[in-house]
């Protein structure tokens, strides 16, 4: 059972006719989906699911997102790793934004067709390797550069030290929908 497959089910225009589920899968409701969704620990991991696999984002659930997100940034990584955040209002919300488009809209990786492994044929047979354009993940790898321009900074300003502090927000946003994933699929047994 995909969790994301699960999720994106309760996305308005998906409908399912089908009455049982194939091969001794159980077949889940959105109602049992929704629930599973809501007994996710972190509602930041929740606001990210819905908005990458459901599509469900309105103003209120951005904000949402961006305040807990904010929140969890300067607890977690500003605070303990001494981030000099002064005379720089907006700097660490533009990158949070940015971050979060990253990992929700992120573009496949063309090498692997976004699947993390490439297969590749050797004389002892066909052997899957990880993908070595995008490093496994499956996404495109988006260039510190258009980092830099999506959260609206010169790449030499970017470079350092905010490249590395973006990373660490990325790590957290992927951390999130990792573990939120986890539990749903968890919750739905």
């Amino acid at each position: 059972m995909n969790p994301a497959k699960m999720v994106s089910r309760l996305a308005a225009g998906t409908c399912n006719y089908a009455g049982a589920g194939r091969g001794g899968e159980p077949m889940y409701t959105q109602a049992d989906i929704a629930l599973a969704v809501g007994q996710v620990s972190e509602r930041a991991g929740q606001l990210l699911v819905l908005r990458k696999w459901a599509g469900h984002w309105d103003a209120a659930a951005q904000a949402e997102l961006n305040r807990l997100l904010l929140l969890r940034v300067v607890d977690d990584l500003a605070i303990p790793g001494r981030w000099s955040v002064r005379g720089t209002p907006g700097r660490l919300q533009a990158m949070i934004a940015a971050a979060i488009e990253e990992v929700v809209n992120p573009g496949v990786c063309t090498s692997c067709n976004g699947q993390g492994h490439a297969l590749k044929r050797t004389e002892e047979g066909v052997v899957q390797l990880g993908c070595e354009a995008c490093g496994g993940s499956g996404r495109m790898a988006v260039s510190g550069r258009e980092r830099a321009r999506r959260c609206g900074m010169l790449w030499e300003t970017f470079r350092s030290p905010w490249a590395d502090r973006y990373d660490a927000i990325m790590r957290l946003v992927d951390g999130l929908i990792v573990d939120s994933l986890y539990q749903i699929k968890r919750a739905l047994g």
